[in-house]
C-alpha cells in the first residue's frame, strides 16, 4: 500500500533524460553567451570610435575635397637659411632667432579646416605660429599660434579663427628660437578634417612607428606623436564597459547566460590584451629596422653622430681636445635636463656637477678660479667679450674666458 505523503518516484530513465537536456540546453547557451559577450564588445567599440569622429571633426562630416599636401620642394625661405636634405628643407634662423618659411596655395577655407606643418625638432622655449593670406583682404597677414609638444608641432583647427575666409593664397610657418637651432621642414598639409579623414589619420596614428621611450618596454601609445585617442586607452575602456553592460544584462535577462560568463568575460579581456601585445611586436620589429638602418656598420664615433644627441656629442669632442687632462671641475648649464645628462655621460672622468632633475645654475660665487662651464641650449646666459664678464639668470657677473663657441653652445674658463 502506498504512502499517501510519500513522492512519486521518477524512473531512471526518464532522470537521465531530463539531465540530458539540461546538459545539451547549458551547451548551446553557452556559444551564445560567447557570442554575446563579443557582439557587445565590438558595439562598444564602434560606439566609441563613433562618439570620437563625431565630437572631434570640427566642420562637414563628408566633403568631396581631399587633403592637399605641399612637401620641402615647395617651400620658400623668407626668413633664415636653408638647403634641401632628402626629403626636408634643413633652415638656421636669421640673426634675430627666426624662420619663416611660405608656400603660394589655392585652397578653399570651408574645405581645409585644418592646416599640420611638419617640423621638428623644435627647442624649448621655441614659439610658432600659423601666417597666411587670403583673396578677399589680400592686403593682410593673419596668424595664429600653434601649439609644440615634445618638440613637434602640433596641427591647428584654423577654421574656428573669424580670418580664416574666402580663398587661402598662401601660408606661412613662423618660428622663434631662443638659440641659434637648425630645425627640418618636411612640408605642411591642409586637412579636411571630414569623419573618414579623421578616422583615417586616427588609424594611421595607431599603425604608425612609435620610436623607443622610457616606457617602451611596457606599453605602445600607438602613434608616432601624441594620439588624441590611444589605443590602450580605447581598447580598455571597451572592455570595462563591456563588463558592465553585460552584467547588467546577467540581472534583467539571467535566463540570457550560463555559468561560462566569467570566462566570456575574460576571453574579451585577453582578446584587447592580444591586440595590444600584436601592436607592441609589430613596433618592435620597425623598430629593429630603424635602428640597424641608424646604426649598422659604422664606428663606435659615427654611431654617437648619428644618434639623437649627435650634435651635442660633436659639440663635448671639441670641449674634451679643449680642456686638460683631469682633474678638473665642470658645470654644465642647458635648458634640457636629457641633455644635461648627456653632456655630463660623455665629459666623464671629469669632475662634473649639473642638476638631473631641475633647470638651474649654481651661483657665480661658488665658482673658483679653473673652473670651467658648458652652456648647451641654455638661456640667460650673457657674455660681454670685450670686458671678458659672464652672467646668468641675473647673477653677478663673473670674469671668465671664452675658449670655444658653437651654434648655441660655448666653454667658459674661471679667472
Amino acid at each position: 500500500m502506498e504512502n499517501a505523503n510519500s513522492l512519486p518516484t521518477v524512473p531512471a530513465a526518464d532522470a537521465a533524460t531530463a539531465a540530458s537536456v539540461t546538459s545539451s540546453a547549458d551547451a548551446a547557451r553557452e556559444p551564445r553567451v560567447g557570442r554575446l559577450v563579443a557582439g557587445v564588445f565590438f558595439g562598444v567599440l564602434v560606439a566609441l570610435v563613433a562618439g570620437y569622429v563625431i565630437f572631434t571633426v570640427p566642420g562637414k562630416y563628408f566633403t568631396s575635397a581631399t587633403s592637399v599636401r605641399y612637401d620641402a620642394r615647395a617651400l620658400g625661405i623668407a626668413a633664415g637659411k636653408g638647403a634641401l636634405d632628402g626629403d626636408a628643407l634643413v633652415v638656421v634662423p636669421d640673426s634675430s632667432g627666426s624662420i619663416i618659411v611660405s608656400v603660394s596655395t589655392d585652397l578653399r577655407s570651408t574645405d581645409y579646416p585644418g592646416v599640420a606643418w611638419q617640423a621638428s625638432p623644435l627647442p624649448a622655449g621655441a614659439q610658432a605660429r600659423l601666417l597666411w593670406r587670403n583673396d578677399i583682404a589680400p592686403g593682410r597677414l593673419f596668424a595664429l599660434e600653434m601649439p609644440i609638444e615634445d618638440g613637434r608641432l602640433q596641427p591647428v583647427v584654423v577654421v574656428h579663427d573669424a580670418n580664416w575666409f574666402g580663398k587661402i593664397t598662401g601660408l606661412a610657418l613662423s618660428v622663434k628660437l631662443p638659440s641659434p637651432a637648425q630645425i627640418r621642414l618636411q612640408g605642411v598639409t591642409a586637412e579636411t578634417l571630414s569623419a573618414g579623414a579623421v578616422l583615417t589619420a586616427q588609424v594611421r596614428q595607431w599603425l604608425s612607428l612609435e620610436p623607443w621611450s622610457a616606457s617602451s618596454i611596457n606599453t605602445v601609445v600607438g602613434s608616432a606623436d601624441l594620439p588624441e585617442l590611444p589605443l590602450p586607452a580605447l581598447l580598455g575602456l571597451a572592455a570595462a564597459l563591456t563588463a558592465a553592460i553585460t552584467l547588467l544584462l546577467v540581472r534583467w535577462r539571467p535566463a540570457w547566460f550560463a555559468m561560462r560568463l566569467p570566462a566570456a568575460l575574460a576571453v574579451t579581456f585577453l582578446a584587447a590584451w592580444f591586440v595590444l601585445d600584436a601592436r607592441w611586436q609589430l613596433n618592435l620589429a620597425r623598430q629593429v629596422r630603424a635602428t640597424l638602418e641608424q646604426y649598422a656598420g659604422k664606428s663606435w664615433r659615427e654611431k654617437h653622430i648619428a644618434s639623437d644627441d649627435g650634435p651635442l656629442f660633436a659639440f663635448i669632442e671639441k670641449v674634451r681636445a679643449t680642456l686638460p687632462p683631469p682633474p678638473a671641475r665642470i658645470f654644465i648649464f642647458a635648458d634640457s635636463h636629457y641633455l644635461r645628462d648627456r653632456a655630463a655621460y660623455h665629459l666623464y672622468p671629469y669632475n662634473v656637477y649639473f642638476d638631473p632633475s631641475v633647470n638651474t645654475t649654481v651661483p657665480t660665487a661658488r665658482l673658483r678660479q679653473g673652473d670651467y662651464v658648458v652652456v648647451y641650449q641654455r638661456r640667460g646666459v650673457q657674455y660681454d667679450p670685450a670686458q671678458q664678464r659672464l652672467r646668468w639668470d641675473g647673477s653677478a657677473p663673473i670674469t671668465a674666458d671664452l675658449l670655444l663657441a658653437d651654434a648655441g653652445a660655448a666653454l667658459f674658463r674661471i679667472r
